[in-house]
C-alpha cells in the first residue's frame, strides 16, 4: 500500500505486499520458518449437506470446494487460491472464473477453490475485509452455493483501505443468490464477528470459517516447495503444478494434462 507502514510478518511467516501502477500478484514468501497449523474445520452450519443441490460443489473438510462432475473420474485437478479483497483475484476471477466453472461442470477437470486470507496479518479494514469475505465463503458452501457466493463477493469487492464486506451486505449477497434459512444470517454474525477478533482481539475462536480459512492459508504456504512454492495469489496449479493464472492458454494446459487427484476428503 502505498505510502503506508512497512508489511508485517506473520507468525506463520507471511510477508504480504502491494505493487502500485497496475495488475499484479499479491506476493507471499516463506524464510525459513517453521509454519504452526491451527486446528481443522470444525463448522457445522449450513442444510447439513454441503453439497449443491445438482450435486457439482462437494464443500471438503477444510471448508474448501470441489467442484466436478458427480462420479466422473480421470480429470486433471485445477487448484484455485484466492482472497476476496485481492483485486488480481478479482481480475483473474473475471477472466477465468467462467471457463472453470465450465471446465469442472462438463467433467473436463476437477475445479479446488481454495479460498485463503494473505491480508489477515496486516490489519485494519484489509484484514478484516479479507476475513470476512473468506469466512462467508465457506459458509455459503454449507448450503452448496459456493461458485454463486465468490461471484457475488467479488462483485462488491471493497477498494483498498475502504471497509466492506459488512454482516448484513454478506447476508443480502447469501439471500440473492438463494440461501433462505434464518440461521445462515447468524452464520454470518458470529464469522464477522470471529474476524474482528482475529484482527482486534484475542483470536477467531477455533471451529469457526475464519479459523478454518487461517489454517487454509498456512497449510497452502506449506504444500508447496521449490518452484512450486506459493509465491502470490490469485494461483493456480494443475496436478499440483504451479502455472500462471493469467496465461492466455490455460484451457489448453488443463486439457493437455494427465488425471489427478484430490487431497481433501468430502464433510
Amino acid at each position: 500500500m502505498p505510502g503506508g507502514a512497512p508489511p508485517k510478518k506473520s507468525k506463520t511467516g507471511l510477508v504480504i505486499g502491494l505493487v502500485a501502477g497496475g495488475l499484479v500478484l499479491v506476493l507471499v514468501a516463506v524464510a525459513g520458518v517453521v509454519l504452526f497449523l491451527r486446528g481443522g474445520f470444525g463448522g457445522s452450519g449450513g442444510d447439513g449437506s454441503a453439497v449443491s443441490a445438482d450435486g457439482l460443489q462437494v464443500q471438503q473438510d477444510d471448508g474448501s470446494v470441489v467442484l466436478a462432475e458427480p462420479g466422473g473420474t480421470g480429470a486433471p485437478v485445477v487448484e484455485v487460491y484466492m482472497d476476496f479483497q485481492c483485486p488480481p483475484c478479482k481480475e483473474f476471477h473475471t477472466e477465468s472464473g467462467s471457463l472453470l466453472d465450465d471446465m469442472g461442470s462438463s467433467g473436463e477437470a476437477t475445479v479446488h477453490y481454495r479460498p485463503v486470507s494473505i491480508f489477515a496479518t496486516q490489519g485494519g479494514t484489509m484484514a478484516e475485509n479479507s476475513l470476512r469475505g473468506g469466512a462467508a465463503a465457506i459458509v455459503a458452501a454449507e448450503y452448496g452455493y459456493y461458485l454463486e457466493y465468490q461471484d457475488r463477493l467479488f462483485d462488491a469487492q471493497p477498494a483498498e483501505g475502504e471497509e466492506g464486506f459488512s454482516a448484513e451486505e454478506l447476508t443480502s449477497l447469501g439471500e440473492q443468490v438463494g440461501i433462505d434459512d434464518p440461521e445462515f444470517a447468524t452464520r454470518i454474525d458470529e464469522e464477522v464477528a470471529a474476524a474482528d477478533a482475529e484482527v482486534n482481539g484475542g483470536g477467531a475462536p477455533s471451529g469457526s470459517a475464519v479459523d478454518a480459512l487461517l489454517t487454509a492459508t498456512d497449510a497452502a504456504m506449506a504444500r508447496y516447495t521449490g518452484t512450486d512454492a506459493l509465491a502470490g495469489v490469485p494461483a493456480v496449479y494443475i496436478n499440483g503444478s504451479s502455472v500462471d493464472p493469467f496465461t492466455t492458454d490455460l484451457q489448453s494446459q488443463i486439457l493437455d494434462a494427465s488425471p489427478g487427484e484430490v487431497d481433501t476428503e468430502p464433510r
